[in-house]
């Protein structure tokens, strides 16, 4: 092993031991992150959301935005390609996140001269 290795192992072992005893002391406690969007209603859920489950959650998040006829034609075909290689790939988080970087893409982001999808 050499002994950069070593050090690491050392310092991360350190770092693991002295989380272990905080928690055991009460004074450091991890919480999984919990979603706290309250509504899938707001504009602001699609923009703001890191990852999604599924397509129902997606659908839920789109709910209340002001989408053009041409950006809901492609939003579908994202959403089947979604399923399709969700089905392909097996049910995988990856997948349906880039799909929604994509989404995100087109109705989060605007040119200086178009603000259509803005409210």
């Amino acid at each position: 092993m050499r002994r950069r290795d070593k050090s690491k192992n050392i310092a991360k072992a350190n770092l693991l031991a002295e989380s272990r005893y905080l928690e055991s002391k009460g004074l450091l406690k991890e919480e999984p992150t919990l979603d706290t969007d309250v509504s899938a209603t707001d504009n602001h859920d699609l923009c703001d959301e890191l990852t999604i489950n599924s397509e129902e959650e997606l659908r839920d998040k789109m709910r209340g935005m002001t989408i053009s006829k041409e950006d809901k034609v492609k939003i579908e075909g994202f959403i089947e390609k979604m399923n399709d290689d969700n089905d392909s790939l097996g049910s995988d988080l990856d997948v349906n996140n880039t799909y929604l970087r994509l989404i995100q893409n087109m109705l989060c982001t605007f040119e200086q001269d178009n603000k259509e999808n803005i409210d």
